[in-house]
C-alpha cells in the first residue's frame, strides 16, 4: 500500500510540475499567442523608424507612426515632438514597405489644424499615389476631429484621439467631457475613436456604436520565472485584460509595445 501511494504520490506531482510548466510556458509567450489568434487586430505602436518597419512588417498587419506636417516644405515628417525631427520622410517610409496592397498604417497627426488640412489632405493623396497604397489602407488620427472630415470625405478612415484619463476624471468634469466627446463626433463622424485601455469600459458604455482603437503599452508580458507565484499571477492578468480587449468586437485595433533592435524613436 506504501508503495503504491508512493507511486500515485510521483505521479501527480510530475503532472503538477508539468501543468505548471505549460502554463508558465504559455505565459511567457502570450503575446505570440494573441497575435496568432487576432491578427488582424494587433497592430504595433510608434514604428517611427525604417529599422524597426523592417523588423515587423513581415509579423504584423498593421503599424501607428507619428507623423508632423510640415506646411512650408510641403513634407510629412515622421517623428513624436517633442524629440526632434530624425530627417525621415513619410515618403522614404511609405517607399520601404514591402506589402503595399495589404500593409495597414496608422498615421497619428500631431499638428492637423486648419492652416495645414488641405495641404496635408492632397499630400497625402500624392505619396498614396505614388506607393499605389489604398486610402482605406490608412486611418488618419488627431486630436482635433472638425479637420478630420475632408479626410473622410475623401476615403480614409479616421479616428478621433479622444482626450485622457477620462475615467479618473470627477463626475461633473466626465460628464462634460463627455457630451463635447459626444458632440465632436456628431459633427465630424470619425471612422473610430482611440483611446487608452483604462477609458474603454467608460467609451463603450457611453458611445456603444461607435468602434474604438486602444492600446496595451506597459501591458505585454514580460518572461516570468517557474518559481514566483506573484509573477506568473500578474502575468495571467495581463493575459486576461488583454484577451478581453481583443475579442470585443467593438475593438478593432489593440496597439502593442515592440522593442525593436534598434530605431525605437
Amino acid at each position: 500500500m506504501k508503495k503504491r501511494f508512493v507511486k500515485i504520490s510521483k505521479v501527480v506531482l510530475i503532472a503538477v510540475v508539468f501543468f505548471w510548466f505549460v502554463i508558465v510556458l504559455l505565459l511567457n509567450f502570450q503575446d505570440d499567442l494573441l497575435r496568432e489568434m487576432y491578427p488582424e487586430k494587433v497592430w504595433v505602436h510608434r514604428v517611427n523608424s525604417i529599422a524597426k518597419l523592417n523588423e515587423v512588417q513581415s509579423k504584423y498587419i498593421g503599424v501607428e507612426l507619428d507623423v508632423v506636417y510640415d506646411l512650408e516644405n510641403n513634407l510629412f515628417e515622421v517623428y513624436h515632438p517633442p524629440a526632434p525631427p530624425t530627417g525621415l520622410s513619410l515618403n522614404e517610409y511609405f517607399e520601404a514597405i514591402e506589402r503595399r496592397e495589404e500593409q495597414q498604417i496608422w498615421l497619428d497627426f500631431k499638428n492637423l489644424d486648419a492652416s495645414n488640412e488641405s495641404a496635408a489632405l492632397n499630400r497625402l493623396e500624392e505619396i498614396c499615389l505614388m506607393f499605389s497604397i489604398s486610402r482605406n489602407q490608412i486611418i488618419v488620427e488627431s486630436r482635433n476631429p472638425q479637420f478630420l472630415s475632408s479626410f473622410f470625405n475623401s476615403g480614409y478612415r479616421t479616428s478621433y484621439y479622444l482626450p485622457g484619463s477620462l475615467t479618473t476624471q470627477k463626475d461633473t468634469e466626465r460628464s462634460n467631457l463627455l457630451k463635447q466627446i459626444a458632440s465632436n463626433i456628431d459633427a465630424s463622424k470619425p471612422t473610430f475613436i482611440s483611446t487608452h485601455k483604462d477609458d474603454v469600459d467608460l467609451l463603450k458604455e457611453n458611445f456603444p456604436s461607435k468602434s474604438i482603437l486602444t492600446w496595451t503599452i506597459h501591458l505585454e508580458s514580460e518572461r516570468v520565472p517557474f518559481y514566483s507565484i506573484k509573477s506568473i499571477y500578474n502575468s495571467a492578468i495581463r493575459a486576461r485584460r488583454k484577451h478581453k480587449l481583443l475579442s470585443d468586437d467593438q475593438i478593432k485595433v489593440v496597439l502593442h509595445r515592440y522593442i525593436a533592435r534598434s530605431g525605437n524613436y
